[in-house]
């Protein structure tokens, strides 16, 4: 469990678990306000907008901004979320001492090797973003695989997180209840082709978009500046725990945005594997995840479908 505040720390550090189903746990203060705020600054989260509204005029003085944290290819490409801006660091071009320390923080709380911790992705997502239930290993193939995230509030959290089918041990949602429901689920996210993103997109509507909303309307999540949130993704046979399935509520009535970083844990390290502590790409995890197996393949065929995502062919669909 997570190692962090306790005897001898400052009184507003500590931990408190909120579910053993998944294991879900709150770090109070795990930056101070003032770290909060200098990651603010170092990495110019409050501009992340304008640097999607700026990306096509390379001579602008946003996008040369934007070009000094982050690498050119993510300065000059828009994403189509209004104002959704989710940005990866890369340490390799840009890493400020106070993120250099909350990358080593974070190791030391989940008790692994800082090379099992990929590097920070930080968003601001304004009044018109939303996001659908997912699970963090965002395909089937990711290697090594996900076991924690880490969300810190860089802001108060204007409308909080919900896990619709956790275990909670307050205001947890009756479908998290049905045994037979979540075993289906479990089943289906961890069989071939998707799980993570892919397998989320079936949660755009049904029961659990429908328990989703409940606990945002209810009883959400919600962190201060510099608290964190940590949960755990794997069951203890290794799977991946559907009832980690989660997402932030809808924030298209808040007045303020969502601005927070997440540095997500792997159960290996990233530099054996990828030579980067960056999120690699799908099909450079597949590639390894393919190398590492020992038990042969299925025959199956892996393909990139329209938008990007894995898919599977299978040895019957072929003529």
């Amino acid at each position: 469990w997570p190692k962090w505040g306790g005897q001898g720390a400052h009184p507003e550090t500590y931990v408190e678990q909120l579910a053993a189903e998944p294991p879900i746990f709150v770090l109070r203060g795990l930056l101070s306000s003032q770290e909060a705020e200098q990651i603010m600054v170092d990495y110019d989260v409050a501009l992340m907008p304008d640097f999607d509204r700026h990306s096509n005029q390379t001579s602008s003085a946003v996008f040369q901004r934007c070009a000094k944290k982050f690498p050119v290819e993510r300065c000059s490409t828009v994403q189509d979320k209004g104002d959704a801006c989710d940005f990866h660091e890369d340490p390799t071009h840009f890493q400020s001492p106070a993120m250099a320390d909350i990358h080593e923080r974070v190791a030391d709380v989940v008790g692994v090797p800082e090379d099992h911790v990929e590097a920070a992705w930080l968003f601001h997502w304004g009044r018109r973003s939303s996001q659908t239930v997912h699970l963090d290993n965002y395909h089937h193939f990711t290697h090594p695989k996900r076991i924690a995230s880490v969300l810190i509030r860089l802001r108060p959290d204007p409308v909080g997180i919900a896990f619709p089918l956790a275990k909670t041990y307050q205001a947890a949602h009756p479908l998290a209840s049905d045994v037979t429901f979540i075993g289906q689920l479990g089943a289906d996210a961890n069989a071939l082709p998707f799980r993570g993103m892919g397998f989320g997109r079936h949660f755009a509507k049904g029961p659990v978009h429908e328990a989703y909303l409940d606990i945002c309307s209810s009883a959400p999540i919600k962190l201060g500046q510099g608290d964190a949130l940590l949960y755990y993704h794997l069951d203890h046979e290794g799977l991946v725990d559907i009832r980690a399935l989660h997402a932030s509520c809808p924030t298209e009535d808040s007045p303020l945005p969502k601005l927070f970083l997440a540095k997500f844990v792997r159960a290996g390290s990233l530099l054996i594997a990828h030579n980067s502590l960056k999120t690699p790409h799908p099909t450079q995890e597949l590639q390894h995840w393919i190398s590492k197996r020992t038990d042969g393949l299925d025959a199956s065929v892996v393909v990139f479908a329209p938008g990007g995502e894995l898919d599977v062919i299978r040895p019957t669909s072929c003529p």
